[in-house]
């Protein structure tokens, strides 16, 4: 538990380390762009990108992989597990090419479907343009998933987390420079960063694998039933693991329909909520996915159920909390975040709706993602696949109901409740398993924390509104909801230990 613990711990703290550098760059963004017309045509082209690495380096790869690389290692040793590595390494590099190259040519095409509402006008030749640039991220991004998965498979989580920190820091410095030019210049600039970014990971991670003693190089033998296994598993591991990136991304293209400023309004209200669902999220599956897979393949459920118990609380120990004071409070924390340079007081009143719809479903992300694990560990992809489907019809179908009355915040409210739905039917459907099940004792401390959060909310936003009228410069505002936060982080703290000592 002591090891579960610590992986958590190290991958969560470089992936605050990420999102703190994110802040930093989504405010210089802010600042620069707004939400202007070449802001939201980066925006879909970004989370475009994005997405791909989310769903391939953080999911599908990571769940598919993962369990039979440490099933390799543990039953046939590091020699057999470099072979098996390398295997794979040709089949992708082979069909990353190939795929690469496909897609480039016929970007056009694939831009009409992505954003049909930009064809004939000159956002459509933008992202077309910068969507070829970005797209050399995305393949990388294959790459990184083989390489950050042989790293968690022998316990090394640090580097494969830290490198993400690469990204922000070009994005950062091109916006830095970018800043003496005009917003074309900034959105080109950031593109050709990010692209460099994805190839600069790849090589870190490729040379941290040869520095453990994995050296991985082509083989001429690759479709044996392993690799076989891990690619016919992937497929449907990227619904199931995927589901939030593929709403989201949704949420992106839709809102593209609704005007200017709608896909930059999601954008950055959902990089605030991202601060925690990465953090907790992503340590959580490359922190828990190693040892319940492997408690799980040693026939030891016991143990694997007591491990995802134990995430369980963790994440909801912070995810509920957080998540009542970011829906009490959201105007302020978004004029906190953006309002300057380029974003107005008008941009944060019309993002703030939408950071409260999608904080309401950040718990319901942390449970999926816990969830997922108990399939994925036994190698049984197909339940979560199904249900990640009919997520995305939910989120479809909510998006079309609500749009017409609350535009861009329909589409995050929409989001939120296909999260909620997937969490409950991936809870079902484990318990309905018999391996695995949240203990009485957990639900009962869900329950205590949930009524916990709300108490805080509602002082939160007491203290937000008392404390209105001081409000009088940027620095002040940011400083009185540090104050706040703390506050009420603090007293739930203090009261979660009290209601446990009178237990």
């Amino acid at each position: 538990m002591r090891n579960l613990i610590k992986s958590i711990v190290t991958v969560g703290g470089y992936t605050l380390l990420y999102r703190i550098t994110s802040v930093f760059r989504d405010v210089l963004q802010a600042k620069f762009l707004g939400a202007s017309f070449l802001s939201d045509v980066f925006a879909l082209v970004f989370h475009l990108a994005n997405i791909m690495r989310k769903v391939f380096a953080e999911g599908a790869f990571n769940a598919s992989f993962l369990p039979k690389f440490v099933e390799v290692l543990k039953n046939r040793g590091r020699d057999a597990a470099v072979l098996f590595s390398s295997q794979i390494f040709t089949i992708l590099f082979s069909g990353v090419l190939i795929f690469t190259a496909y897609t480039l040519y016929y970007f056009p095409e694939f831009m009409m479907f992505y954003a049909p509402r930009f064809v004939g006008t000159e956002k459509f030749v933008h992202v077309v343009a910068l969507g070829r640039i970005c797209f050399f991220y995305v393949s990388a991004s294959f790459i990184f998933a083989l390489f950050s998965g042989i790293l968690n498979g022998i316990n090394k989580f640090a580097i494969p987390t830290a490198s993400q920190l690469i990204l922000n820091i070009f994005l950062i410095l091109a916006l830095i420079i970018g800043a003496y030019f005009d917003d074309e210049t900034i959105v080109y600039g950031m593109c050709y960063a990010t692209s460099l970014a994805g190839l600069a990971q790849v090589l870190i991670l490729w040379i941290n694998a040869k520095y453990h003693g994995i050296k991985i190089s082509f083989k001429y033998h690759v479709f044996t039933p392993d690799t076989k296994e891990v690619f016919k598993k992937m497929i449907p591991g990227t619904i199931g693991c995927g589901v939030w990136p593929i709403n989201t991304l949704l949420d992106m293209v839709i809102a593209a329909t609704i005007g200017t400023g709608a896909t930059s309004y999601l954008y950055y209200t959902d990089h605030i909520s991202q601060f925690i669902l990465s953090v907790l999220g992503i340590a959580l599956t490359i922190g828990v996915l190693p040892y319940v897979a492997t408690s799980a393949k040693s026939g030891d459920f016991k143990l694997a159920n007591s491990q995802l118990n134990a995430s369980t609380i963790f994440g909801m120990g912070v995810a509920l909390p957080l998540s009542a004071i970011f829906m009490a409070i959201p105007e302020t924390i978004t004029s906190v975040m953006y309002e300057c340079g380029k974003f107005d007081a008008a941009d944060v009143h019309a993002s703030a709706p939408a950071l409260a719809a999608f904080s309401f479903g950040i718990p319901a992300y942390i449970l999926t993602k816990i969830f997922s694990t108990a399939f994925f560990a036994q190698g049984f992809t197909k339940i979560p696949s199904i249900i990640g489907l009919f997520s995305i019809v939910v989120n479809l179908s909510f998006i079309y109901i609500l749009i017409p009355y609350y535009a861009h915040t329909g589409i995050a409210m929409a989001t939120t409740i296909a999260a909620w739905f997937n969490a409950f039917a991936l809870y079902v459907f484990m318990v309905k398993d018999g391996k695995f099940s949240i203990t009485k004792s957990i639900k009962i401390k869900i329950l205590k924390l949930t009524l916990i959060s709300v108490i805080v909310a509602v002082i939160s936003y007491f203290i937000d509104s008392y404390c209105v009228e001081f409000y009088t410069s940027k620095l002040l505002k940011g400083t009185i909801l540090l104050l706040n936060l703390s506050f009420c982080g603090a007293l739930t703290y203090f009261v979660g230990k009290f209601t446990k000592s009178i237990e």
